[in-house]
């Protein structure tokens, strides 16, 4: 839902090899966020349209626990 927010009603387009698909991902390593692009791949990551909104999630406070029950458990 939080992506939804963002995003509105963008989709990602796979057969458009020019448009970037930014996602978060968690460096298992430091337990950080990081916000990285795909252009072609379909996995099960959630895509954000602009790497701001998805560096924002990471941001916010808010959406901490979200993210720890996501990727770290």
């Amino acid at each position: 839902y939080i992506a939804k927010f963002y995003n509105g009603d963008w989709e990602p387009e796979w057969n458009n090899r020019n448009e970037d698909k930014y996602y978060i991902y968690c460096k298992r390593v430091t337990g950080e966020y990081l916000v990285d692009a795909n252009l072609t791949d379909v996995t099960n990551a959630i895509y954000f349209k602009n790497r701001a909104d998805a560096q924002a999630v990471i941001d916010n406070p808010n959406f901490r626990s979200i993210l720890d029950a996501i990727y770290k458990e």
